[in-house]
């Protein structure tokens, strides 16, 4: 009995043994096969990315507006209500462009390498004209004095010959035209690791970058302003109104003087800077396989610190005459000046930035789609007669394609 009893108790032992090593080398040779998997899987993955795209997107700090004085004096003028001549020299609000990136990912590595560009132009001219034409009513008295000797002497007397009204007309007016154009590019060069292989999910990416970010900004503006401003005058006789002053003014005549103003202005600002920048790129995939197709939420944020100088230089020129335009023997008087502003200076200017957005990826294929923003703090000189320093901001939307070559 003992002898089957250990018979059946062999056998037994057996099958767990043998049970036990069917199942350590399936295990086995399941992660292999995932291995495997996952090798040809990064072996099919492409090495080279080229990416193109574009954006359209809002801009700041490009520049002030130019006001000559003769505009602060005539502040109650119609003609230059209603922030007229600072919308006149307003810049564009918004630029396009295009961008471009190659990306080299090493097979295995889990390393990035890439080099990228953006460059965006804007351009605009404006034109405007104002005009009002005005009247007024002269009411005049004419008086004659005469002399007459009498037993004590000679004296003056006056008397009235007639009353009589004049209407003048004069045509009060503003206008002006200016150009902005203004061109940004910034380049990027980085290197990166994925840091966090499915921190978010399987399939999803997280890399961290460093590299160095070279930005050149440049702003110019021209144009000219012009303004007519009458006002109505009356002359009279002085010889009379002396000798006869209980009489008021003797009016001689009625007329009108014209001030006339014209003003030119250009400028050109620009920033060219280079230094450190780190950034982070971050993939989620919420719909698909990447091999079939896969939707993605897609996340980034940069910062760099710049090393440059800001530039800024313009020249204004003003012609003002005054004429009596009810007098054309009497000449004009005229005035002009002449001004402007050259200023250069070393800057350090910080910037951060950052977007997100959708993406739809293939194998080979990504396209993608996003809202995007970055900022220099205190890039531009904006100031005229002063230096004033402005952010430069670009943020808009933005779409890239990107084709996958190699693997």
């Amino acid at each position: 009995m003992s002898e089957l009893l250990n018979t059946s108790s062999g056998r037994n032992d057996f099958r767990r043994q043998l049970l036990t090593t069917v199942s350590a080398l399936a295990l086995i040779g399941s992660i292999y096969t995932a291995q495997d998997a996952k090798a040809d899987s990064e072996t099919d993955r492409p090495v080279l990315w080229i990416e193109l795209g574009g954006q359209f997107e809002r801009q700041t700090g490009q520049g002030d507006a130019y006001l000559p004085p003769f505009t602060a004096d005539s502040a109650s003028s119609p003609d230059f209500q209603g922030g007229t001549l600072t919308h006149l020299e307003k810049p564009p609000l918004f630029s396009n462009g295009a961008e471009a990136k190659l990306t080299f990912e090493p097979s295995g590595t889990g390393w990035v390498f890439s080099a990228a560009v953006r460059y965006g132009r804007s351009t605009g001219a404006k034109t405007f004209l104002r005009t009002h034409h005005l009247s007024h009513v002269f009411q005049t008295t004419r008086r004659v004095g005469h002399l007459h000797p009498g037993p004590y002497g000679t004296i003056y007397y006056t008397h009235t010959v007639g009353h009589f009204t004049r209407t003048l007309f004069a045509t009060r007016g503003a206008g002006g035209h200016a150009a902005q154009s203004q061109t940004h590019s910034i380049v990027d060069f980085t290197a990166g690791k994925d840091v966090g292989l499915g921190m978010f999910g399987s399939g999803s990416t997280s890399s961290f970058n460093a590299g160095l970010r070279f930005a050149q900004f440049t702003s110019r503006a021209s144009g000219a302003i012009n303004a007519k401003d009458p006002s109505f005058i009356q002359t009279y006789n002085t010889f009379w109104q002396k000798r006869f002053p209980s009489y008021g003014v003797l009016w001689r005549a009625a007329g009108y003087g014209e001030h006339s103003y014209r003003a030119t202005f250009q400028n050109q600002r620009n920033f060219h800077g280079i230094g450190p920048s780190v950034s982070w790129d971050a993939s989620l995939p919420v719909l698909g396989e990447p091999q079939a197709g896969a939707l993605n939420v897609d996340w980034g944020a940069n910062a760099a610190v710049l090393f440059g100088r800001q530039r800024a230089n313009g020249s204004h020129r003003i012609f003002a005459s005054y004429r009596v335009a009810t007098a054309p023997n009497k000449l004009p008087t005229y005035h002009t000046s002449t001004g402007g502003f050259g200023r250069s200076r070393a800057v350090t200017v910080p910037n951060v930035g950052g977007f997100a957005g959708m993406s739809f990826s293939f194998t080979t294929v990504k396209i993608s789609a996003g809202y995007r923003g970055d900022f220099f703090f205190g890039a531009m000189d904006t100031g005229n007669d002063t230096r004033k320093t402005k952010t430069v901001g670009f943020y808009g939307p933005f779409a890239t394609v990107s084709i996958g070559l190699g693997g």
